[in-house]
């Protein structure tokens, strides 16, 4: 409810979770959410093309930064600056992180996220992965989830 501008306005949810049946006739059954992935104030994000190739999305504020990884590699977004494709290699780190690197371009680019609820200080959108970004030694925080195409 906080995160709507109003009430009745619609919110996004990525989540997970069994359907259960009713316990009374007449009435829908109820969702058992085991794992919120993402709730933003928007419904655009239904209508993303690309969330279905993505394995993961990381993006943060000051300056505005995102990343778009998947199966063909990541593309690193920078305020100002031309969009960076990159060969990445993924590893998963202990406790359910996992680091996203590439040293191309003469760049090192590495991508860390953790499982743990990230809000974005913009939007107020939350998120399950808390992002750190490392541009050659150089560190900006954000948040980040899961796309589409990640088997979980």
């Amino acid at each position: 409810a906080n995160l709507a501008k109003s009430p009745g306005d619609k919110l996004f949810a990525d989540l997970r979770g069994r359907l259960a049946g009713s316990k009374q006739a007449g009435s829908d059954g109820q969702v058992d959410v085991t794992r919120l992935y993402r709730l933003e104030p928007t419904t655009r994000s239904c209508e993303d093309p690309n969330f279905k190739q993505l394995t993961l999305r990381a993006d943060g504020q000051h300056p505005a930064w995102d990343i778009k990884a998947s199966g063909k590699g990541m593309v690193l977004n920078r305020e100002g600056q031309a969009p960076l494709p990159l060969p990445f290699l993924e590893e998963q780190m202990p406790g359910g992180g996992l680091s996203l690197s590439s040293e191309a371009n003469g760049q090192r680019v590495e991508l860390w996220v953790a499982p743990q609820r990230c809000v974005d200080p913009v939007t107020g959108a939350i998120r399950h992965l808390k992002a750190e970004l490392r541009i050659d030694g150089k560190s900006v925080q954000g948040c980040a989830y899961y796309g589409g195409a990640r088997d979980l």
